[in-house]
């Protein structure tokens, strides 16, 4: 493998907004994980796309009988592209017979070797555009809060070469404007939330845009499958500390590449819009529990 693959030019930000393994258990961590939609979502995506006989939300996704479904063996091979330290990785595991996780970077796999994983999941070291499987040998290919670091055109065509006819992409992630939500004091969390964003937008990684829901769409819309379905929006919500909360933003590309730039002026920021949110609040504790709201966005499309 060269250094020469797009992806491998945004290696270093893309595992920015990974989360630290030590954030693995962690209330923080778990909030943005695909397993807070594992039992829900994830049920729909691969229940309703992979044909298996659960109930559909539109005509276009009708499933197939049960036998029929099994017959046609879909549901053995799942490959997690951009995995990361395998945290969504496992998720797939009970769906699968075999599932294998992708990534560029060497650390992230290294870290997800040591984490947890059922024995149907192995882990490999690819690019994105050039993955080391056989024409129409996958089942599933998905890529969790990852794909707007690819190539994005390159990857949909290395998706469809190895995909099998009746195979589904599937591309999942989530806006970084978090919601806040504590008693009647919401309307007042979110506007300090805000000004937290907005501070941030400068040091956002120019490749990723103002919007990383407009990659997506975009991808959606040039992925030449008939079959396809985009969901806007649904929200995940967690309670959890509002430290938690202040420690998830610190995880962003944009307040890395500010803490790097000027360390002082990053604490000064999360310092300053931790009293506002307290004194919101109007509580001492940052210990004190919020509900974080995330918004989350997905598409999926059978290959003909």
């Amino acid at each position: 493998m060269t250094n020469s693959s797009p992806q491998n030019a945004r290696l270093s930000m893309r595992q920015r907004d990974c989360f630290p393994n030590s954030w693995i258990s962690s209330n923080s961590c778990n909030l943005l994980l695909p397993a807070e939609i594992s039992a829900g979502k994830w049920d729909f995506i691969l229940n309703t796309h992979l044909s298996i006989p659960l109930p559909c939300t539109s005509p276009r996704w009708r499933c197939q009988k049960k036998e029929d479904a099994q017959k046609s063996n879909r549901f053995n091979f799942a490959v997690d592209v951009g995995c990361g330290s395998g945290q969504g990785t496992v998720l797939l595991a009970p769906y699968f017979t075999k599932v294998v996780g992708t990534d560029i970077s060497q650390a992230q796999l290294e870290m997800a070797q040591t984490n947890s994983k059922p024995p149907n999941v192995s882990y490999r070291q690819s690019p994105a555009e050039e993955l080391p499987f056989a024409n129409s040998e996958v089942d599933l290919v998905t890529a969790m809060t990852a794909a707007h670091w690819f190539d994005r055109q390159k990857f949909l065509v290395e998706a469809d070469r190895v995909l099998k006819p009746g195979g589904c992409l599937a591309l999942l992630s989530y806006t970084m404007n978090m919601g806040l939500e504590y008693e009647d004091k919401s309307e007042a969390l979110n506007d300090i939330c805000k000004e937290f964003y907005a501070a941030l937008l400068p040091f956002r990684d120019p490749y990723l845009g103002t919007d990383s829901g407009k990659i997506y769409s975009d991808m959606f819309e040039s992925c030449s499958y008939p079959d396809k379905e985009w969901n806007e929006s649904f929200h995940v919500k967690k309670t959890l500390p509002l430290d938690s909360y202040i420690g998830m933003v610190q995880t962003f590309s944009s307040f890395q590449k500010l803490l790097k730039k000027d360390p002082e002026e990053a604490r000064r920021l999360s310092d300053d819009i931790r009293t506002k949110l307290l004194s919101a609040m109007k509580v001492s504790s940052p210990e004190t529990e919020v509900t974080v709201v995330i918004k989350y966005f997905y598409w999926l499309a059978r290959k003909p």
